[in-house]
């Protein structure tokens, strides 16, 4: 597994000749034991000889320079799509989200101010805490807890 690892690395330079003497004798050995790193092999010869076939094509004198031309007629001819100009109608549009979030949660806040009494607090610190509480302490603590 060691071996394969190292025969992987070295394969690209072993199929462009530019390996050392021991490493091209290193994969040599190991490719005629090892099925896996054989099957690699044959899969870099056949992708290098596919691409040394191809024919090479070159573009048109300008042809970079049409294309951008066109793509951005098209655009544009297609309408307003989002741009950096649009930001201020997005933000004013989302505006009212903030504001209502912020609004909902003063609003809260003012309740539970009403809900809770602070003499509540103190009433569960104290019980909490080991401190003796009075009969009617406990007695409004339990009939709040029906509630």
């Amino acid at each position: 597994m060691k071996d394969c690892a190292r025969v992987k690395r070295l394969l690209s330079r072993f199929i462009d000749e530019e390996a050392d003497s021991s490493d091209v004798a290193f994969v040599n050995s190991h490719i005629e034991t090892c099925l896996d790193c054989r099957h690699e092999l044959k899969r870099l010869l056949s992708a290098k000889d596919f691409i040394s076939k191809a024919q090479k094509k070159s573009l048109p004198p300008g042809y970079i320079f049409e294309l951008l031309r066109d793509k951005l007629r098209d655009r544009q001819s297609a309408g307003a799509g989002f741009s950096i100009s649009n930001i201020g109608y997005i933000a004013r549009r989302l505006m009212p989200v903030p504001a209502a979030a912020f609004l909902f949660s003063a609003v809260l806040l003012l309740l539970s101010s009403f809900y809770f009494r602070s003499d509540d607090y103190l009433l569960y610190e104290n019980i909490l805490k080991g401190v003796p509480a009075t009969t009617e302490s406990v007695l409004e603590l339990i009939l709040d807890a029906g509630d």
